[in-house]
């Protein structure tokens, strides 16, 4: 039996513990939740055929899969544009120059690029062994601490 630890976080846990840690109010829960969306629906090769979770409404399945490092990141930069007080963004040169220094670089999604070049860049991701693990899922440690670091640097 695996360790509760050791499991990967949800999407949905991960922006319900963004928001706490900003402490946003409802309003601005709910505008973050549609705005995340379109970063939870981006990555569609989850390896499930049309019809696999007919169970689930898309908005529910979605919340209820695991994060991956890249999508945390890009929710991070929406909290942050969406708060308005603190946005940092790098160049396109600062991103590729971030992203090429790491030996998986090239597994990042054209569409995470800017968010976790500048998650990476301002030190909320940690990349131990010179690799970003951008597909891979979050554990409820890793979100925690990510999200605490992105909080401080941002409030």
């Amino acid at each position: 039996m695996k360790d509760k630890i050791s499991c990967a976080i949800t999407a949905g846990e991960f922006t319900a513990l963004v928001s706490r840690e900003l402490d946003l109010t409802w309003d601005e829960h709910a505008e973050f939740l549609v705005r995340a969306e379109s970063v939870l629906s981006m990555e569609t090769s989850w390896g499930l055929q049309p019809g696999a979770y007919t169970y689930y409404s898309d908005d529910a399945f979605r919340h209820s899969r695991e994060i991956s490092r890249e999508e945390a990141a890009a929710l991070m930069a929406i909290a942050s544009e969406q708060i308005g007080e603190y946005s940092p963004k790098l160049s396109r040169e600062e991103v590729v120059r971030t992203i090429s220094s790491y030996k998986d670089g090239k597994l990042v999604s054209a569409w995470a690029m800017q968010a976790l070049a500048t998650a990476v860049d301002r030190q909320w991701i940690g990349c131990p062994n010179a690799e970003i693990k951008p597909k891979h899922y979050l554990t409820p440690y890793e979100a925690m601490t990510i999200v605490k670091r992105f909080a401080t640097a941002i409030q």
